[in-house]
C-alpha cells in the first residue's frame, strides 16, 4: 500500500509539473501582454522598463526557470495591473466557487445516483426511459443555455429570484440547479450502467439462490460493487467542478475562480492565468489520488496493484 500511494505521488507531481510546463509556454507564445495593457500610442522607452521590470526582455527558458523556482517557493508572481500576488486574488475568489460546487455536487449526488439505481432496477420499464431520456437531455443541454432559461423564466418572466451576483441563498439556487443538473445527468446514466453490470454477476444469482431478499442483494452486494466506478466519476467531477464552473460563474456573474479565469485571460493577466490552472490541476490530482487511495478500502483486491 506505501509502495502505491509513493508511485501516485510521483505521477501526481510530474502531472503538475507538466501543465505548469505547458501553460507558461503556451501564453508565453500566445503574443506580448504588454500590447494589452498599455495604450497603443506608449513610448517604446516606456514599454521597455516595463518589459524589464516584469522579466519578459530575459530569454524564454531563463523566464520558466524563474518561473519555477518561485512557483516552489510558494511565490505565484503578481498582477500586472495592480502588482497585488496573484495567488492572493485567486484565494479570494475560491470560497464562492466552492460554495457553488459543493451545492452542485450534493444536489447532483441526491439526484443522479438515486435516479440511476431506480432506473437499473426497473431496467426496460417506462421509469427507466424516463429517467435516461431526461438524464441524456440534461447532459446534452450546454449549462449556458439552461442558465439563460433559468433567468429567463426564474428572473425575468416570474420575478423570483435575482439573475446575477451573489449574497443571499436566492443567488445561489440557479447556478446550482444550471451544474448540479449537467453532473446529475452523467452520474445518473453511470451508476444506472455500473448497477446493471453488477446485477449481472455470479454472485448476485447465488445471493438469490441462498434466500437473500431483493433489499438485502441490493444493499449488501449490488452498491457496494457498483460504487467503486461511481466514486471514480465523483472523483473527477470534483475535482473537475472549479474549471467546469467558468462558463456557469459568467452567465450568472457569480465572483468565483471561474469568472476571474475569463477576466483574466481577456486582460492577458499572465500570473493569475497561471496560478488558477495550477489550482485546478492541483484540485483535480487531489481528487484523483483521493480516488485511487479510497479503492483501498472499497475494494482490498486493488491494495496490492502496482499501478
Amino acid at each position: 500500500m506505501a509502495r502505491l500511494v509513493l508511485v501516485k505521488l510521483v505521477r501526481a507531481v510530474a502531472t503538475l509539473l507538466l501543465v505548469v510546463t505547458l501553460v507558461f509556454v503556451l501564453l508565453r507564445t500566445a503574443g506580448d501582454p504588454l500590447l494589452t495593457l498599455l495604450p497603443p500610442d506608449t513610448d517604446p522607452g516606456v514599454v521597455e522598463v516595463y518589459r524589464e521590470r516584469w522579466g519578459l526582455d530575459r530569454p524564454l527558458a531563463v523566464q520558466y526557470l524563474l518561473y519555477l523556482e518561485s512557483v516552489v517557493r510558494g511565490d505565484l508572481g503578481r498582477s500586472f495591473r495592480d502588482g497585488r500576488d496573484a495567488l492572493e486574488v485567486v484565494l479570494e475568489r475560491v470560497p464562492k466557487t466552492l460554495e457553488l460546487g459543493g451545492a452542485a455536487l450534493v444536489l447532483a449526488i441526491l439526484l443522479g445516483i438515486p435516479a440511476g439505481i431506480v432506473a437499473a432496477l426497473r431496467r426496460g420499464t417506462f421509469i427507466d426511459r424516463g429517467l435516461m431520456i431526461l438524464s441524456v437531455l440534461g447532459y446534452s443541454l450546454p449549462t449556458f443555455f439552461m442558465g439563460v432559461l433559468l433567468i429567463l423564466l426564474f428572473s425575468l418572466t416570474l420575478r423570483w429570484l435575482p439573475s446575477s451576483g451573489t449574497g443571499t441563498f436566492l443567488h445561489l439556487i440557479m447556478p446550482t440547479l444550471t451544474l448540479g443538473t449537467w453532473i446529475a445527468a452523467s452520474l445518473s446514466r453511470f451508476t444506472r450502467a455500473a448497477v446493471l453490470d453488477v446485477l449481472e454477476q455470479p454472485y448476485m444469482r447465488t445471493s438469490r439462490a441462498k434466500g437473500l431478499t431483493r433489499l438485502g442483494q441490493i444493499m449488501r452486494h449490488a452498491l457496494p460493487n457498483a460504487a467503486i466506478p461511481v466514486v471514480t466519476l465523483l472523483g473527477f467531477m470534483t475535482g473537475h467542478l472549479i474549471a467546469g464552473a467558468v462558463v456557469i460563474e459568467t452567465v450568472f456573474a457569480w465572483p468565483g475562480v471561474g469568472r476571474l479565469t475569463v477576466i483574466s485571460v481577456a486582460a492577458r493577466e499572465l500570473a493569475i492565468v497561471q496560478a488558477i490552472v495550477l489550482l485546478v490541476a492541483v484540485s483535480m490530482v487531489t481528487a484523483n489520488l483521493a480516488v485511487d487511495l479510497l479503492y483501498g478500502w472499497l475494494d482490498p483486491r486493488t491494495r496490492n496493484s502496482p499501478a
